[in-house]
């Protein structure tokens, strides 16, 4: 059972927000939008692991270590 949480909601809300944003950015210059799109989410991931904008940031790195673990949890529980 994949339960939605407090912190996998507001990842996918920055996310979208994100996308929304690098796509009106790529619109202004011209930029073709996947392109920019990989380019800062390969921005993206350093930064998330900064220390001092971890606090920040830091739900959007700790959502998969969530979904992770309930994964593991279903899986026991249906071998079980």
């Amino acid at each position: 059972m994949m339960v939605l949480t407090i912190t996998s909601a507001l990842a996918l809300f920055v996310l979208i927000a994100l996308s929304t944003a690098i796509f009106f950015v790529a619109k202004r210059f011209k930029l073709p939008y996947t392109v920019l799109l990989v380019f800062v989410g390969l921005l993206l991931v350093p930064i998330v692991n900064m220390p001092y904008l971890n606090k920040l940031f830091g739900f959007l790195g700790d959502s998969h270590h969530i979904i992770r673990a309930k994964l593991v949890i279903c899986t026991q529980r249906q071998t079980l």
